[in-house]
């Protein structure tokens, strides 16, 4: 799995490490055992900080989605309602930690065992 994960794209990596950590902003205080909705927006700036730094190359939106639903299909998306923002953005709308990282586990034909810490 390693040698998978050092040859995968930084979307892999950024979703397996936000997976193990259990959240998407790693400037966050730690493990909440659920990954909140985030518009897409959002996600994508965690993404981007992610890999600047660790010093990865940084994808294009597009890209980043696509793949996203490939690795965890389960995701949903939908507009948030005017009252909340007159913007609307889309929003993702992630299952819980365990789902997402089942979900990646099938992808990568991996165990459960990629999740404990070494």
């Amino acid at each position: 799995f390693d040698m998978k994960l050092e040859s995968a794209s930084s979307i892999d990596r950024f979703i397996y490490t936000s997976l193990k950590e259990g959240c998407w902003d790693h400037g966050c205080a730690g493990p909440s055992d659920s990954l909140k909705d985030l518009s897409i927006g959002k996600f994508y700036e965690f993404y981007r900080a992610w890999c600047d730094w660790e010093k990865q190359p940084v994808m294009k939106r597009e890209v980043l989605g696509k793949r996203l639903r490939a690795i965890l299909p389960e995701i949903k998306t939908k507009r948030t309602p005017r009252e909340e923002d007159p913007r609307r953005p889309t929003m993702y709308l992630f299952p819980s930690l365990e789902e997402c990282r089942v979900s990646f586990e099938k992808f990568y034909k991996q165990s459960p065992e990629i999740w404990e810490w070494s």
